[in-house]
């Protein structure tokens, strides 16, 4: 069988290698295996360069990103201009179950094609404020539904009088709706990284809670776009083993940097 990763490559201490796996084969992933990056680490690869074997391991896998948008956005070193097809054939590289986020157009024109016509579970809105007219993304799921009543929001009509009884008698929240408002990462945000489109970590919890609910021990979540490490931070926050990739090294790097602060951390208090 493959041999896993080179002895020298741990999640502290910021080292990064290109070339991680040595391997002709699936890589076989076990909780050994994961334990090497206490938690969470980005590997600086493609990921469409390896085959992932989980058989040995006793978790659901899900991959969670937030993927370039094809819009000729400046990243460093991804060309953000493909043709249609070949965007479309990168984000079918994307197995189930998956969330995606994305403009709502792509999420009805794009991803239908890019996943073979496959069902759709559910859809939720992200709304913020912003400079541009775009002030909405769609969090699809594919293969996995997400259960609104670990995501907690505050009522919305405080006149209406059940409202006003519930939190009398101590309800003070509900279920989440299929939208939620969540401030973009602006350049004052203390969470902002070099990266130039960030998601802030908030959003990336209320899915992952969402879809772990309370046995975040069974799951382990892979964003194959990892860009500045959001979707790896809110995992460890609630517990979830986490594997990114990035082709850029410092996008790369700013990730294991933000996993190695926060490794003692299980709050988002200290992101707001």
């Amino acid at each position: 069988m493959a041999d896993m990763v080179k002895d020298t490559v741990y999640a502290y201490g910021g080292l990064i290698m290109t070339n991680l796996f040595i391997s002709e084969g699936p890589i076989k992933i076990n909780q050994e295996w994961l334990n090497k990056f206490k938690g969470a680490f980005c590997f600086n690869t493609d990921f469409r360069n390896y085959q992932f074997d989980f058989s040995e391991l006793d978790k659901t896998v899900i991959y969670i990103t937030d993927p370039p948008y094809n819009q000729k956005y400046h990243y460093n070193e991804y060309d953000d201009d493909l043709d249609q097809d070949d965007y479309i054939e990168l984000l079918s590289e994307i197995p189930s179950p998956r969330v995606i986020i994305h403009y709502p157009e792509e999420t009805i024109n794009i991803l239908p094609k890019a996943f073979n016509g496959e069902y759709v579970e559910d859809v939720i809105t992200w709304v913020y404020n912003g400079n541009q007219w775009k002030h909405s993304r769609s969090i699809s799921f594919w293969g996995v539904k997400p259960d609104y009543r670990f995501n907690r929001q505050p009522y919305k009509d405080l006149k209406d009088k059940r409202i006003k009884k519930k939190i009398k008698n101590g309800l003070v929240d509900c279920r989440g709706y299929d939208w939620f408002e969540q401030p973009q990462v602006k350049n004052n945000s203390c969470e902002k990284t070099n990266h130039p489109c960030q998601i802030p970590v908030k959003v990336f919890d209320k899915i992952i809670k969402m879809i772990v609910k309370d046995e975040p021990e069974k799951y382990l979540i892979i964003d194959p776009f990892c860009g500045s490490g959001s979707c790896g931070e809110a995992s460890l926050m609630n517990k979830v083993d986490f594997i990114g990739f990035d082709i850029n090294y410092e996008y790369t790097t700013i990730s294991n940097n933000r996993f190695d602060k926060i490794k003692n951390q299980t709050t988002l208090e200290s992101f707001q």
